[in-house]
């Protein structure tokens, strides 16, 4: 399995990304959206996946405490990260994947900086 982190800035709530998702990436629906809240910020997450792929999406809906985006890379301005990893055999390229969620979103995405650390 191999694993790339990408980050946008998109107008859309985290419910429509994934329903945009599940249909560009033919992926099974996401079962639910997850909530976590850290000195105020609040942040939205769901996962889901196919044979090909799987794919975190988590969303930093209220930013009020800079210092608890420590995670996510460029916050708040951008405010989604996608965590894609391709599963082994997979035909699938982070590129293929990475052009269909900035077609979802109706932005660019950009990957995270190799030397960034979680």
């Amino acid at each position: 399995m191999e694993r790339k982190v990408y980050a946008a800035k998109a107008a859309f709530p985290i419910r429509e990304v994934c329903s945009r998702l599940e249909e560009r990436l033919a992926l099974r629906k996401f079962p639910k959206i997850e909530v976590d809240v850290e000195a105020g910020t609040r942040w939205e997450y769901a996962s889901s996946g196919n044979k090909a792929v799987t794919l975190t999406v988590t969303q930093l809906v209220k930013s009020v405490n800079p210092t608890t985006h420590r995670t996510m890379w460029d916050a708040p301005e951008k405010n989604y990260q996608f965590i894609v990893t391709l599963l082994r055999d997979s035909d699938t390229t982070f590129e293929r994947v990475a052009q269909q969620i900035g077609l979802a979103l109706e932005s660019r995405l950009e990957p995270y900086p190799t030397d960034w650390k979680f």
